[in-house]
């Protein structure tokens, strides 16, 4: 019997790991632009917001807590493996904090699941970008067929040093 020739072996795994990459097999990444941000409620919406693609901020101080919310569009199936946000935080006072959450939502219920969250620190101020990272995932398998997700970005109060600058979803597909 004759062994294989080596250009035909090479031809077979290129074509298998070819067709492993477009089947969406292995490692993956879903980013969001700080530009898909939006107020998630008529309140939000009335101060000044603003998202770019670089960066999504109010530029006003509310009393309260100002929220903004993307949509996300993960494979199905996929495990989500890590959730990295890149924020700035230049407040020193004990309301400035940013909190950003990647979120499920039951299609039937309505009810609502956080799955990762990252925030920093009242006590902690920089002026340069931070990178706030997630890799304990609940509910880290997607199913598109119960659930929509979003990430929600929490100003604890709304300032403009206060800053969103995109989100990354780090995920494994076996489809």
């Amino acid at each position: 019997m004759k062994k294989p020739s080596k250009g035909i072996v090479m031809g077979i795994l290129f074509l298998g790991m070819t067709m492993g990459l477009a089947s969406g097999y292995g490692a993956g990444v879903i980013s969001v632009s700080s530009a898909a941000f939006k107020p998630n409620d008529h309140y939000m919406a009335s101060l000044n917001w603003y998202a770019y693609a670089n960066q999504a901020y109010f530029d006003s101080g509310y009393p309260n807590s100002g929220y903004m919310e993307a949509p996300v569009f993960l494979p199905n199936l996929a495990t989500v493996t890590g959730f990295v946000a890149v924020v700035t935080d230049n407040g020193t006072g004990p309301d400035d904090e940013i909190h950003v959450s990647l979120r499920r939502q039951n299609i039937q219920t309505g009810m609502s699941e956080i799955l990762a969250s990252v925030y920093t620190s009242s006590s902690f101020a920089l002026a340069s970008r931070q990178t706030l990272t997630d890799t304990s995932i609940s509910n880290a398998v997607v199913d598109n067929d119960t659930y929509t997700y979003s990430v929600l970005v929490r100003f604890y109060i709304p300032r403009s040093y206060l800053r969103l600058h995109g989100v990354k979803i780090q995920h494994w597909s076996v489809l």
